[in-house]
């Protein structure tokens, strides 16, 4: 921890004050404990809490616990006071939360909870931050279940949104938490998120808030982002004129007839619009057989229909594999196919 993560109380408070700013601090409302020895004071944010719970939990804590605070003892309903003023106190309060009053983010009984993307993101820089194994290794450990490396997990939307409370506009966050704690498995997928806003920031109606996140990137994230999103819109369209090499099937019993289909509803999709709304990074994992091969109006038979289904998840699978290559980025555990 560098020296200006703890300002000397005293000396802040003279200066802030003649900055004509109200130093008193403020009890925070979850976090003052009756029988706590010592205050921390974050941003005019005061946590009372226990000493020796934080020292015993990590080191860096323990150390600043013995340093010196300030030239001239200060103190708040009688505690020692350390300013940890680096530090937003919305990532203090969940780690002092968790530390010394074992507060479980997430399960609640018996029951498995979303976690608020923003306690996450506290956890985690908190965690690496104070060297606190435990809490960091829980929180990305949840975190991964959301962004996960899985093609089958990333499918199922319903259960990672019991993991997680997120939007798109965390992902942007995640690609900084996971540079920070170099988990860069969780890059791919937070990368492929950021597709869409990418585009969205550029446009003439662009989310201002993308736009400020955006630029506290790393100078070289969003040109990865770029570079992944033309390479997944042109995989949309090699899956698109793929399947004229999956239908007609091997098991069929009419090929002339279902290869005819096939190119027709090539031409129709091409002809009605869809086929280009198809060109999309998004287009590029998501599964495309109902919309393609599936028409009532040009039906092909069972063994088409199914081997189209299955060539179609087979592309996505083998699509989401080369994810970190799109992205420009080595991740060695991210699962490749045994076939």
């Amino acid at each position: 921890m560098s020296s200006q993560d703890v300002e000397r109380g005293p000396r802040k408070r003279r200066r802030l004050e003649s900055e004509g700013i109200d130093t008193q601090p403020v009890k925070d409302a979850e976090l003052w404990l009756p029988d706590g020895n010592i205050v921390v004071i974050s941003r005019n944010v005061a946590f009372r809490i226990h000493k020796s719970i934080l020292s015993r939990h990590s080191e860096i804590f323990c150390d600043l616990f013995s340093l010196p605070q300030h030239e001239v003892d200060e103190t708040m309903d009688d505690c020692p006071t350390v300013h940890l003023d680096a530090d937003d106190p919305d990532d203090l309060r969940p780690l002092f939360q968790v530390i010394c009053c074992g507060k479980n983010y997430y399960h609640q009984n018996d029951d498995m909870t979303p976690v608020p993307f923003s306690i996450l993101a506290s956890l985690i820089r908190m965690g690496h931050k104070y060297n606190i194994p435990t809490v960091l290794n829980d929180a990305l450990s949840r975190l991964k279940k959301y962004y996960t490396a899985d093609f089958n997990s990333w499918r199922d939307c319903k259960a990672r949104k019991r993991y997680v409370s997120t939007t798109s506009l965390d992902a942007m966050t995640v690609i900084k938490l996971a540079h920070l704690t170099d988990t860069p498995s969780l890059l791919p997928i937070a990368y492929f998120v950021c597709c869409d806003l990418i585009a969205e920031t550029y446009s003439d109606d662009s989310d201002k808030a993308a736009q400020l996140i955006l630029a506290d990137l790393a100078p070289e994230d969003p040109c990865r982002i770029l570079t992944g999103s033309t390479h997944l819109v042109r995989h949309a369209a090699m899956r698109i004129s793929a399947f004229l090499t999956a239908i007609p099937s091997a098991d069929c019993k009419s090929p002339q007839r279902c290869d005819t289909k096939m190119h027709l509803l090539l031409i129709k999709r091409l002809e009605d619009g869809t086929a280009y709304q198809k060109l999309a990074h998004r287009s590029a994992i998501e599964p495309m057989a109902a919309w393609l091969v599936e028409d009532p109006a040009l039906p092909l038979c069972g063994a088409c229909v199914e081997n189209g289904r299955e060539f179609d998840i087979q592309q996505c699978r083998c699509t989401w594999e080369e994810l970190p290559r799109f992205f420009g980025v080595e991740v060695p555990d991210w699962p490749r196919s045994t076939l």
